[in-house]
């Protein structure tokens, strides 16, 4: 499994060795992550 840089999904992917399905529903949720941080992020700037 490739490793996305958020989560540390690929270790906890090892370790559980439950395959593809495992590996989406984290790739999801690491989009999920990374997208609720951009908008945190502008939402910040929005108000200074």
């Amino acid at each position: 499994m490739p490793y996305y840089g958020y989560g540390g999904s690929e270790i906890f992917c090892k370790m559980e060795n439950r395959g593809d399905v495992a590996a989406t529903v984290w790739f999801i949720y690491e989009i999920l992550g990374v997208i609720s941080i951009i908008v945190f992020v502008v939402i910040i700037r929005a108000n200074k």
